[in-house]
């Protein structure tokens, strides 16, 4: 019986020790550095919590603002205070020196889309003083892509050939 006791008296110990660097670990997370308070997490309103008052990981995320036709200066401005950075991309091939002179006509992702960290913004952009349609007064095209441009328009903008005549 001697042995018994002493055995369950060792894993009583053991158990102990266990239990008090588990909540000392918890007690660690728990714990700001630099906090004077032991506790500073607060469980105000947990007991009242429901499943819909706790935001979604998907609303957090910054969502894709919509660019086109702001000149690209604007755009890299508006991307830059998301926290991410903007790669412009010529539509007509030129180099882009200063992007107030340029103005945005294509960008990924879509609007609304959701930014995560890895994604890549792009914008398509063409010079300021090259006629470009405007788009709510484009006649021949479907009703959805003469208010707001798509990746196809911007793609056929850069087989066309501007002639000035006069």
């Amino acid at each position: 019986m001697g042995s018994s006791f002493a055995v369950r008296l060792v894993v009583t110990v053991a158990v102990a020790v266990i239990a008090m660097a588990g909540a000392t670990a918890v007690l660690m997370v728990l714990s700001s550095p630099g906090s004077t308070r032991l506790y500073p997490v607060s469980n105000e309103g947990f007991a009242s919590a429901s499943s819909s008052a706790v935001p979604s990981l998907a609303a957090a995320l910054p969502k894709m603002p919509k660019l086109w036709f702001q000149d690209a200066e604007t755009a890299k401005s508006t991307i830059a205070a998301l926290g991410f950075d903007l790669e412009i991309r010529s539509l007509t091939g030129d180099e882009v020196k200063d992007p107030a002179d340029w103005i945005v006509l294509g960008q990924a992702p879509a609007p609304g889309d959701d930014l995560k960290t890895t994604t890549p913004i792009s914008v398509e952009v063409t010079p300021k003083d090259m006629p470009v349609p405007n788009p709510t007064t484009t006649s021949g095209s479907p009703p959805h892509s003469a208010i707001e441009p798509s990746a196809v328009a911007v793609a056929e903008v850069v087989d066309v050939q501007v002639v000035r005549v006069g």
